[in-house]
């Protein structure tokens, strides 16, 4: 074995006595904190970007941020003294095994390297100390990356948005992971700056807490699977009902039966099965009918582990967002089909919505509200235009006058209307569609009779809908993007309180006139379009949602550090 020459008269000495046997090999001769400073600020200066730094086998990950933060302590080493390592290198590895608590991997930040690390300072041999400078300094460097990509991953995600969703267009705080280290080290102690780097609102506390619930049930052995079959519903007996208490029991949905019941009683469907039925129905955003059909068996059986993968998906995207909403805003959730109006931490506004279907997903962004318009006209997108419009046109003569659609030339201010019945709509196509589709406003315009306005490139809002038959579904994906809303006049109500002429009366008689207007909000609203499949209510119940985009699945990848898979067929209907 190849070892380093020992370059002190006391080494030689040392190394002598040890070869001899007289003396068993020390744990780490003191090396001088210069000594170990001069190999790091060598060891930083020497690392290639494209091949990065490698300590104790592992590849460092944030090199920038480590040069930033040694150059500024003068490269002196943070976790050794006196060849040993400090106490805070313990708090260090325990914060690394408790990050699966955040959805995070201990591994991922040198957990492994760590502790392999360690047990290298501790080996007996002439090897272990003869080089125990390099390997303190290469020590160092390793746990300060560890904490760097703990706090960086704590505060801002494990993957770049931008990289895997492609429709997420809120920017994510990247708070500079050097800062958080110099805290550490100098101000807060390692669990206080990571402490503040975590997202701290009781969405992503809710989420931790779901996280525990799916590992405690895998623990247990998951929940039972239903077996596949007809509906059953309330006076239905048979195998199948108790399969189905026991998955609803192992979940919480059903309290644990009583061993002393009446025999048989287990393969009863009764009101107990059927209201635990609903409850779990409500939970998963389900219709709420108590009975077990197709849809319920097939989230029945969705079992602990897709959740807890479920649940740290969402842990992820709370690391995107911003920590502060603000005092007043809007949240619309994709996912849930729901808007909440909060304000000063509570509710204060909650209503169902239709979002955009799988072919034309809502995406996720912020925005501020300015605007509201009444009696709004509707200028049809292109893409709808020469696709829907176009086709209805062609199929029926009397489809554009019955609805109040007006054809204009082009989409100038100055486009003279065209009469329909003088066009050849047989030689008209989606790629030769040159009009501009205008909709009157009225009882059928597609934006109903109040349109909330904010600036976004995707012509994304708020509206109103004819359409009042859709709140009552359960899943509600059937727009070209935009969102509608069930209670426009409300949240109309709520954003122009501060402006005693907008009363709910005033803006009834505003509607009546078939005039259109536009309102300013006197306090401009944010709004925060998202998709969040998962969470804990403000009953403490845990939520799930099913992903209509399948953007959990491409996160979830992405964490795992898969590729992606190709994507889906869009929907055409």
């Amino acid at each position: 074995m190849h070892l380093p020459i020992p370059h002190g008269i006391k080494e030689i000495f040392l190394a002598a006595a040890v070869l001899a046997g007289q003396i068993p090999p020390p744990f780490a001769p003191a090396s001088s904190r210069s000594e170990i400073a001069g190999i790091i600020r060598d060891r930083l200066a020497a690392a290639a970007p494209s091949r990065g730094l490698v300590c104790h086998g592992e590849i460092l990950g944030k090199a920038d941020a480590l040069r930033r933060f040694y150059e500024g302590r003068l490269y002196n080493p943070v976790w050794t003294r006196d060849g040993a390592p400090v106490p805070a290198v313990k708090e260090l590895l325990g914060l690394l095994g408790e990050a699966r608590a955040d959805g995070l991997d201990g591994e991922a930040c040198h957990l492994g390297g760590l502790r392999s690390a360690l047990a290298g300072l501790d080996a007996d041999g002439l090897g272990a100390w003869f080089d125990i400078p390099l390997k303190l300094a290469d020590f160092d460097l390793l746990a300060s990356d560890a904490y760097l990509l703990l706090a960086s991953r704590t505060a801002s995600g494990m993957v770049d948005p931008a990289e895997v969703e492609p429709e997420w267009f809120i920017q994510v705080l990247r708070p500079d992971p050097a800062e958080a280290l110099r805290a550490a080290v100098e101000d807060a102690g390692l669990t206080g700056a990571l402490a503040v780097r975590r997202p701290s609102g009781p969405e992503y506390a809710g989420l931790r807490e779901a996280l525990r619930w799916c590992e405690d049930a895998i623990a247990r052995g998951g929940w039972p699977a239903v077996p596949p079959g007809p509906s059953i519903r309330p006076g239905t007996a048979g195998p199948m009902v108790k399969a189905l208490r026991e998955r609803l029991e192992a979940s919480g949905e059903l309290a644990p039966s009583d061993p002393l019941r009446a025999p048989g009683s287990a393969y009863l469907y009764d009101e107990s099965v059927a209201a635990a039925v609903r409850r779990f129905q409500a939970r998963h955003g389900l219709a709420v009918d108590g009975v077990t059909g197709l849809e319920t068996q097939a989230v029945l059986n969705v079992t602990a582990e897709e959740r807890l993968a479920q649940v740290k998906v969402n842990l992820e995207r709370w690391r995107w967002l911003p920590r502060d909403f603000g005092p007043r805003y809007i949240v619309v959730n994709a996912a849930d089909f729901r808007l909440r109006m909060i304000e000063g931490g509570r509710t204060i506004l909650e209503m169902p919505v239709v979002v955009g279907k799988a072919a034309n997903r809502t995406p996720v962004f912020d925005e501020i509200m300015t605007t509201i318009e009444i009696n709004p006209a509707w200028n049809v997108p292109p893409t709808i235009a020469s696709t829907e419009i176009l086709e209805n046109a062609r199929a029926d003569a009397e489809y554009l006058s019955r609805l109040g659609y007006k054809l204009l030339a082009h989409w100038g201010e100055d486009a003279a209307e065209i009469d329909p019945a003088a066009l050849d709509w047989s030689s008209l196509s989606e790629e030769t569609f040159p009009y501009r589709v205008r909709q009157a406003p009225g009882p059928v315009n597609s934006l109903g009779r109040l349109a909330f306005m904010f600036p976004n490139p995707w012509a994304i809002y708020l509206h109103d809908t004819p359409l009042r038959y859709l709140f009552d579904r359960a899943s509600r994906s059937f727009s070209h993007g935009c969102i509608r809303i069930a209670r426009p006049l409300d949240l109309a109500v709520e954003l122009l309180r501060d402006d005693p002429a907008w009363t709910r009366e005033g803006i009834l008689a505003a509607i009546k006139t078939g005039a259109s207007r536009e309102v300013l909000i006197p306090r401009p609203v944010p709004i925060y379009i998202l998709y969040l499949t998962a969470w804990r209510d403000e009953t403490g119940a845990f939520q799930f949602r099913k992903d209509i985009y399948g953007r959990d699945r491409t996160l979830a990848r992405a964490m795992a550090g898969l590729p992606p898979l190709p994507p889906d067929p869009p929907d055409k209907k």
